[in-house]
This record gives structure tokens, sequence and C-alpha cells, in this order.
């Protein structure tokens, strides 16, 4: 039986966000600028999760800092226009503040972006801590953003601290930070994918979370 959790880190695309159209866009604009062919959103959704830091340099070798700059001119005037939050992810932050449990984010996109997004959604004061790549030393699955994400609050990182993501990635992060590892959104994937560093807890969307909570 899985202990109620004493702080709630996230991972924010296809966790609590879903901005998916504007990262589909950007790509397909950044490939083509390289006469790359273009991909679909659903091509995206199956490999995204590690940081471009990371990504770049295998897809753009050493024209990467180039693909960065194009990248980053085209999210920056995009990255707002089509994202929107993951169904009862608003009434999730909800519950979980109203029961006084500590709330942060770690993500693997660029801090400045994922800040940006999270005050688009009036959701800056939620949470405690909103850490994205290139803030830590290093970014996921590497532990040290959970470090970051919990510091100041009182909470050690262990497994009444609950890390909620959507891919293999986020629950082997959970599992290097030394964290409750929580599968949501689970429909969409493959469980064979998290034979390495299963899951803890394992639930459809958002709204199977609160379920769980409650019960």
């Amino acid at each position: 039986m899985m202990s109620s959790p004493t702080a709630v880190v996230f991972d924010w695309d296809s966790t609590l966000a879903d901005n998916w159209g504007s990262f589909t866009l950007v790509m397909n604009k950044t490939y083509a600028a390289f006469g790359m062919p273009t991909r679909t959103e659903a091509d995206y959704r199956a490999v995204a999760a590690r940081s471009a830091r990371e990504v770049f340099p295998e897809i753009f070798g050493d024209q990467a800092a180039h693909a960065h700059e194009i990248f980053y001119r085209e999210f920056t005037a995009l990255h707002l226009s089509k994202l929107r939050p993951m169904q009862g992810a608003e009434s999730l932050l909800a519950h979980l503040q109203k029961a006084g449990i500590l709330l942060s984010i770690v993500s693997n996109k660029s801090g400045e972006f994922l800040r940006r997004e999270v005050e688009h959604l009036l959701w800056t004061d939620k949470f405690h801590r909103i850490v994205g790549a290139n803030d830590a030393a290093s970014d996921k699955p590497s532990a040290e953003p959970m470090t970051l994400a919990l510091e100041g609050g009182g909470v050690p990182a262990n497994k009444q601290v609950w890390y909620v993501g959507d891919t293999a990635l986020d629950m082997q992060f959970a599992h290097n930070a030394g964290c409750c590892a929580v599968l949501v959104n689970a429909e969409r994937r493959d469980l064979a994918d998290f034979d390495d560093y299963p899951p803890d807890m394992v639930v459809d969307s958002c709204d199977a979370l609160i379920d769980h909570l409650r019960t």
C-alpha cells in the first residue's frame, strides 16, 4: 500500500499540459530549414522525452547550435498558441493544494519556456519550484533537477515524494531520485516500455489520480 505523498512533483508536457501542436509545427520548421523531412505529431509524441541540449547534436550534428537558434526563435513566437491543460489537471492541482501537499514541476522543456507556459495557464502560484532543462547542472533522468525542485520545501527526496510523468524517462528519473514513480495517461503507452524502470503506480488520467488520492 502506497503512503500518502508529502510532495508531488510533475512532468509538464502530456502530464499537466498539452502543447504538441506548437511543438510539431516548430520542429517541422526547424527540420525544413535543413532540408530534412517533416514528421507528424504522433511521430514526435512517440520519441520526445529528452532535452534539446541532448537530442539536437544527435539530429543536427555540427549544425546543432544553428538548429537551436531556429527552434527557439520559432518556439518563442508560437509556443503559447496551442497550449491547453490536460483533462483533469486543474482539478488535480486544486485537490493537492487543498491537502497542503508541496507541488513542483520538473520538465526537460527549456526552463524559460516552461515558466511562460505555467504562467499562461495562471498556475505559477500553485508550485514551490518550476524546474526546466538547463536549470540544473544536468537534466532528467539525472536526479539533480529533483534536488532543485524540493530545495527549501522541507521535504527530502524519498518514496513519499511522488513524481508524476508519462514516459519511460520520467519513470527512470523517479527511480534515480529515489522517489515514487507514478505513470499517468497510461492508456497511450505500451507498459513493456517500462520494464527497466517500472512505475509504482499506473493511472489512466489526472482524474483517475484524484480518485486514488480520495480513497
